[in-house]
């Protein structure tokens, strides 16, 4: 927390991570041009990797309901029906979600980088 409150500010823009428009957020395209940058994408990391982990961790292990995982990541509703019922968009428990997922990865430790399988690899095979 003590990181993300040291981060510049705008005034009248509430996005925290502030783009280079002062009436916006970042681009679509702000975190791969950061990984691209930092020389790790595209054979190392690339931006849905972040999502798609999110994404296996709800339905593998969260125990929360898979619609919250989707509006964490803001997919639209299944279909029709569901969009006119669902009338909610969680954000209590998402909060409560996005904690439990922060809390995951802060106690992963380091060494488990080593045991990532690279499946670019397999894919070729």
């Amino acid at each position: 927390m003590a990181l993300l409150r040291s981060l510049p500010r705008e005034e009248a823009n509430d996005h925290l991570f502030v783009g280079r428009s002062s009436v916006g957020s970042l681009s679509l395209n702000a975190m791969g041009g950061l990984l691209i940058r930092m020389k790790i994408a595209p054979k190392k990391a690339v931006c849905h990797g972040f999502r798609a982990t999110f994404r296996t961790w709800v339905a593998d292990a969260s125990g929360f309901p898979r619609w919250l995982g989707e509006a964490q990541l803001s997919h639209s509703k299944g279909d029709a029906l569901e969009a006119a019922y669902e009338r909610t968009d969680g954000f209590d428990l998402r909060v409560k979600m996005m904690q439990r997922y922060a809390d995951v990865i802060d106690q992963r430790p380091v060494d488990d980088a080593e045991k990532v399988v690279d499946l670019g690899e397999r894919r070729s095979a």
